[in-house]
């Protein structure tokens, strides 16, 4: 029996004439297809560890154990296994959203989120400039986009600080913190 480019099964017209079969298939056929593009696919990381951000150096962050608060798919991430990214399996559009924060210090000058595509920084947040008064803790950066994909495609973020040395990247306390989620829209 031949299929449409969607997987619908449908007789040739050499077949016997099986209607009540025929339609059965055809129906089962658009409910999986209808069900699997219905279905939520998100990865949702969050910051467990603190880690050192360099002074002046495009920093990729790693999402290590226990950071994986959603994730639909187990393919998708690995804390162990290039924990930094999230690779997607699927072509089609995916919105990605990075926030970043890290502890405030009197020296820090600007800081920035990127989200990198296949390695790149593709995009940033721009230069912030916290101040003492509204950043006593941490400074949070954050950014969201939405891109085409294909399989095999990864995003990971990555922060810049401008201080005069390292500064730490904060965990998360209350939603404030270092998070990066990949949701995919759908196909294009």
């Amino acid at each position: 029996m031949p299929t449409t480019a969607r997987g619908y099964r449908y007789p040739a017209s050499t077949d016997q004439p099986r209607v009540w079969e025929d339609m059965l298939d055809l129906a089962s056929d658009i409910d999986a297809d209808i069900t699997a593009s219905l279905r939520v696919r998100v990865c949702k990381l969050a910051g467990q560890a603190a880690q050192s951000i360099p002074d002046n150096v495009d920093t990729v962050v790693s999402f290590g154990s226990g950071s994986e608060e959603i994730k639909t798919d187990a393919s998708w991430h690995s804390t162990t296994v290039n924990p930094t990214r999230v690779t997607v399996d699927v072509a089609g559009f995916v919105e990605v959203t990075a926030q970043a924060a890290i502890a405030f210090s009197s020296t820090l000058e600007h800081a920035d989120v990127a989200i990198r595509k296949n390695g790149t920084a593709s995009w940033r947040s721009g230069n912030v400039t916290p101040t003492q008064t509204n950043n006593v803790n941490r400074h949070v950066g954050s950014l969201t986009e939405t891109t085409a994909c294909a399989p095999g495609d990864y995003f990971e973020m990555s922060v810049l600080q401008n201080s005069t040395g390292n500064a730490a990247q904060t965990l998360n306390t209350g939603g404030a913190g270092t998070r990066l989620t990949v949701r995919y829209l759908g196909p294009a």
